[in-house]
């Protein structure tokens, strides 16, 4: 694994401007409230997955659609922005003119998860910053891939917190009750609470990055 500091330094190097411009993006959200939600729990011809008895929602494509309290229409999904080799994948944010559903997708703003979620107004969002060092670079071996935004910790005004996180489900393990998962993969999970969250050790220790 390459040195921590040696990490952030590459990355600010690289994704400096990048990132602040992400925190911001995430940070406007504050003060804000969701409204109506959307997404797919499943793709075509394949059944939902049901991860820690429904208090993990697996989102494997096309992402998670709000409409806001203001109006805005926002798009959490999957990007390797932050990657120079495409292989590692971490959350982005985007502002919609129109919500359109495809693929499956559905309101899930009446599912017991968001009922007391949907017109409660967002704290905070905080950023979780990972560094991938799962992968080699071709001729560079064991140097980290480098920094990546893991997913963000979701904190509302009615003190619920929520985690969304860019991890892709990868068989399960039956001794330790949980799914593995691929980090930095292309699909994402919704953890209603924190103890589904680490019980599925969906969120780990993440970087301190000061942006």
């Amino acid at each position: 694994m390459a040195n921590i500091k040696e990490s952030i330094r590459t990355f600010k190097d690289k994704f400096l401007q990048q990132g602040i411009e992400l925190k911001e993006a995430f940070n406007s959200l504050a003060g804000d409230a969701i409204v109506q939600v959307f997404y797919s729990q499943n793709r075509e011809n394949e059944s939902p997955l049901c991860i820690e008895k429904g208090n993990c929602h697996h989102v494997p494509i096309l992402g998670i659609k709000f409409r806001m309290q203001s109006g805005r229409k926002i798009l959490l999904y999957d990007s390797n922005s932050f990657s120079d080799y495409g292989g590692t994948c971490g959350i982005d944010i985007k502002e919609l003119e129109v919500i359109t559903l495809i693929e499956g997708q559905e309101e899930m703003s009446a599912d017991y998860q968001w009922r007391d979620l949907v017109n409660v107004k967002i704290k905070y969002i905080k950023l979780i910053w990972l560094d991938d060092d799962g992968w080699e670079v071709p001729g560079e071996v064991n140097k980290s891939m480098g920094i990546f935004p893991h997913g963000i910790e979701m904190k509302f005004e009615n003190g619920r917190t929520i985690f969304i996180l860019v991890a892709e489900p990868d068989g399960y393990d039956e001794a330790e009750e949980r799914y593995n998962y691929l980090r930095g993969g292309e699909e994402l999970i919704i953890a209603f609470n924190e103890i589904a969250a680490k019980k599925q050790k969906l969120i780990i220790e993440g970087i301190d990055l000061e942006l």
